[in-house]
């Protein structure tokens, strides 16, 4: 999966941006908080989490929303998750 956009889209209205990320010059911990500030000034609207703006995500990486150039990934069922590449690969052979 890869979005090269920097934009977050509203999920059911494609053309809606609700907010911005860019994971050439931003951690993940940035769109875990911009997801969070998305959801406080727009409850009326969900981002689209099958199209955020990411690196490329190998299709084994199961649970992984999006990735940074720093090498981290944001992984869990709420996005909430931040991890090394290295530490979710670690958990993922386990």
């Amino acid at each position: 999966m890869t979005n090269t956009t920097t934009k977050i889209f509203a999920e059911h209205a494609s053309n809606l941006v609700l907010g911005h990320f860019n994971p050439n010059t931003q951690t993940v911990r940035d769109l875990r908080d911009e997801l969070a500030r998305i959801s406080d000034e727009f409850p009326d609207y969900r981002p689209d989490m099958s199209a955020l703006p990411t690196l490329p995500i190998p299709a084994e990486w199961d649970g992984v929303w999006a990735r940074d150039s720093q090498g981290n990934v944001l992984t869990g069922d709420d996005a909430k998750t931040v991890e090394t590449v290295a530490r979710y690969l670690e958990t993922m052979s386990a």
